[in-house]
């Protein structure tokens, strides 16, 4: 989000850059008589860690200031990033100790990014943060996520936990190796966060959905002691089994956690949320702001998933199947809920959308501002992408963001055109498979803009043909972010657009000036 700030930490910057060979800039003179708390609450409102960058960059004396908000939340998505970044820690032990959050994602892939990496040695970088931990490198921190393909050794939670007496939240991604009773993952007490997620479904091996026949673990006892009686503060719990590996999770029902404020549950065994224990533990979590069910398995339209859904007056976030039945006419509206993430497994008909899901969703959502869901667009008579998008807009008509997958080709000037009766929306992300190979990214975001010159931001993705969310390929992405102009119509874009090419990945950045004849 480009804000008035980037444009005076642009103009700062240049200033900079035309005095370089000047003993002392005059920006470097005027950030050394600015108090740090108001460097440092400028930097808390900058959303992007590129523009906070650009304002790190200032001076010397700002980076140094900014260098511990840089380092509060490291996220590490690629082998590279792990090694380098990882490596860089262990050295300058000055920086290491900023660290409050941290997640490691070793042989991680992205959804946007099809660049290939070697596969990397999970032990090597499981032991590199366990010898950091060891040192006291990272004794304030307070959020540890492992998302690799496996549980990695005992060794590094027995270090984090000893070494690291603020860590509170934990998460780890679970392969084809089994939990142990004695592992030291479940050897936590106080959490106020945990996660546990299954990375075992791979869908490129099942010729169709209906045909997988689903692993049923039981999770160990340790876990829901750690859980149950040692973490009586618990606010966020994630429990998220995939289709071929079934965790039972009844025993979560048996929760009392009066500060929980997130629950995510996803596929597991035996319909958790269909039986009057688990509707009883929605109602002792009165707090509940956010909430993922996509545990449903062969029954997405199951009434009991709404009814479960009425016991949340509260609830801001869901992500599941759509809270929407066929037959809603007798259910209440959910008037708290602002986000939806419509989960499926499997593509859904826009015209199925049309007649079942949209007529609702004013009555039903009247206070949705966001929206994330995957469809396929298919030919019916007398029935264009147009109408498909002018029906959701006018369904949602206080929108701000949407977040639409799609697993086939659609005209995105119907989109540009729908824009129009989208009052509100401000960003969006689009998912589409792209008519032609060589389809001008750039000139679609222009036109984009002038049927809609309010955009604050948007990006968009052209992928290979796919029919689950984990198969799609990028080919090309577009993040575009609008410069406000004096008359609040926008004077340029600031463009970062990616391609991959034969496994290799080709970024460029720039900015498109234009005038406001040109967008409005």
């Amino acid at each position: 989000m480009v804000a008035p700030l980037q444009v005076v930490t642009n103009r700062l910057r240049s200033l900079s850059r035309s005095t370089r060979n000047e003993e002392e800039t005059c920006v470097t003179k005027m950030t050394r008589t600015i108090p740090i708390d108001i460097i440092l609450e400028i930097a808390q409102r900058i959303n992007s860690i590129g523009a906070l960058l650009d304002f790190s960059l200032i001076s010397r004396s700002t980076y140094h200031i900014l260098l511990p908000t840089f380092y509060a939340r490291v996220q590490l998505d690629s082998n590279d990033q792990c090694r380098s970044t990882l490596s860089y820690l262990a050295r300058e032990p000055d920086v290491a100790i900023f660290v409050k959050s941290l997640v490691v994602r070793p042989n991680h892939r992205n959804w946007d990014s099809n660049a290939h990496q070697e596969e990397q040695d999970e032990a090597w970088i499981a032991d590199l943060v366990a010898l950091i931990a060891t040192q006291g490198k990272f004794r304030l921190l307070e959020s540890f996520h492992w998302d690799g393909m496996e549980v990695p050794k005992d060794k590094l939670w027995l270090k984090l936990r000893t070494f690291c007496p603020y860590l509170r939240d934990i998460g780890c991604s679970v392969g084809q190796n089994p939990l142990h009773e004695e592992s030291q993952l479940f050897k936590f007490t106080n959490l106020i966060g945990f996660s546990l997620t299954s990375h075992t479904c791979n869908f490129r091996h099942h010729r169709a959905f209906h045909q997988v026949t689903p692993e049923e673990t039981d999770l160990p006892d340790s876990l829901w002691v750690m859980l149950l009686n040692d973490s009586p503060q618990l606010e966020c719990l994630v429990l998220n089994g995939q289709q071929d590996h079934l965790w039972r999770i009844p025993r979560v029902s048996e929760g009392r956690w009066p500060s929980m404020r997130k629950l995510s549950l996803g596929y597991h065994s035996g319909g958790i949320n269909n039986y009057l224990p688990f509707r009883e533990f929605l109602s002792a979590h009165p707090l509940l702001r956010d909430i993922t069910l996509t545990g449903l398995r062969f029954e997405p339209w199951d009434v009991s998933e709404e009814t479960s859904l009425l016991d949340l007056p509260a609830v801001e976030v869901y992500t599941g199947f759509w809270p929407i039945h066929r037959s809603t006419i007798s259910y209440p509206m959910y008037k708290s809920i602002k986000s939806v993430t419509a989960y499926h497994v499997m593509w859904i008909p826009s015209s199925w959308m049309m007649t079942t899901v949209f007529p609702t969703l004013k009555k039903k959502l009247p206070s949705l501002t966001s929206l994330s869901m995957s469809v396929e667009f298919r030919s019916r008579v007398g029935v264009t992408t147009l109408d498909f998008f002018r029906s959701l807009f006018n369904s949602c008509p206080s929108l701000t963001h949407l977040e639409l997958l799609s697993s086939s080709h659609f005209d995105l000037e119907d989109f540009a055109i729908a824009l129009e009766d989208a009052p509100s929306l401000a960003t969006f992300t689009l998912v589409k498979v792209p008519k032609l190979a060589n389809e001008d990214m750039t000139g679609s975001a222009v036109r984009l803009l002038r049927h809609k010159p309010s955009l604050v931001s948007f990006t968009i993705a052209h992928v290979c043909p796919w029919r689950r969310s984990e198969e799609f390929l990028v080919k090309h992405k577009g993040i575009y972010e609008i410069l406000p102009g004096p008359a609040g119509t926008p004077s340029a874009i600031f463009v970062s657009e990616t391609a991959h090419k034969r496994g290799q990945r080709q970024t460029r950045r720039y900015r498109l000036d234009f005038s406001g004849a040109a967008v409005t």
